[in-house]
């Protein structure tokens, strides 16, 4: 399993959820988890297959990869968009290493 960070989110996010009785409740997230130094294998591709452009891709694996669900994602502020978009963006490419001799 990878290891995993926390990031604090600059900009908390606030969601109302249902229950099955149809009661709601307001739940603040102030923090999220993701994996470090990983490679995109073909089930993280599938699980972002959907999305019709670049902006959707990132949306779509930045909740694939933390673990919240699309609809939170949508209520995160741009700027921790921004930080989070800069992370999965490295698990394309795969973690960075020293220079080559």
């Amino acid at each position: 399993m990878a290891d995993r960070i926390t990031y604090t989110l600059q900009y908390p996010i606030t969601v109302t959820l249902k229950n099955a009785k149809g009661e709601e409740r307001t739940e603040t997230i102030n923090e999220v988890t993701h994996p470090v130094g990983i490679r995109m294998k073909g089930r993280d591709m599938r699980a972002v297959g959907d999305a019709d452009n670049g902006v959707e891709a990132t949306l779509a694996m930045i909740a694939h990869f933390t673990g919240l669900t699309r609809a939170q994602v949508d209520e995160m502020d741009s700027v921790d968009i921004e930080h989070l978009q800069e992370v999965v963006a490295s698990f394309r490419s795969g973690p960075k290493t020293g220079p080559t001799s």
